[in-house]
């Protein structure tokens, strides 16, 4: 029995060979797009559709123009009813291109920069403050942003707290050798 089970070479999926979920997600995708329209292009079609008719019922309340005067009641409902309908298709044109937006127009990912300033060099913990002094004036200055500033910042807390791990272990490592010498006497 022995060699059996565990880990075999050439066992298991291949490297960048997508797994079964994947594979079955991509040909369901494949056959969605090869029977028709994909699902972005129904979006637009229904945005353009529910534009349409909006513009279609706008243009009757155009034509429908009365002398507020001599409006009859139902003419005013019948006004009111057209506006509804118009309402109602603009604000379905706008769901769709809503849905439609973040496939034709991505979020753009944000670029870091290099930011310019010298900070003094760390060694100890007081060199912190002085840092943190240059990051505060270089944000009145205008040469770093308020997220650049945050991140400097996360990176002098890093630091300090570095130093701060550093000082602990010391300090235990003080205290371990004081209660062994204290426990042989």
């Amino acid at each position: 029995m022995a060699g059996t089970g565990g880990a075999r070479p050439g066992a298991g999926r291949k490297v960048g060979e997508p797994n079964k979920r994947t594979q079955l997600a991509e040909a369901d995708r494949e056959r969605i797009l090869s029977e028709g329209d994909s699902p972005l292009d129904v979006m637009i079609a229904g945005m353009r559709r529910a534009q349409d008719q909006a513009a279609s019922v706008e243009a009757k309340i155009e034509a429908f123009a009365v002398e507020p005067a001599n409006a009859t009641p139902d003419m005013v409902k019948a006004l009111a009813e057209l506006h509804r309908a118009a309402t109602g298709y603009l604000h379905a044109a706008h769901e769709c291109a809503k849905d439609a937006a973040p496939y034709l127009h991505p979020r753009l990912a944000t670029v870091d920069r290099t930011v310019g300033i010298k900070l003094p060099e760390i060694k100890t913990p007081a060199d912190l403050v002085a840092a943190q002094v240059k990051v505060f004036e270089a944000i009145e200055a205008g040469e770093v942003t308020l997220d650049e500033s945050v991140k400097l910042s996360n990176i002098l807390e890093g630091r300090r707290k570095a130093f701060e791990t550093a000082e602990l272990e010391k300090r235990i490592a003080a205290l371990e050798q004081d209660k062994s010498q204290g426990s042989r006497t």
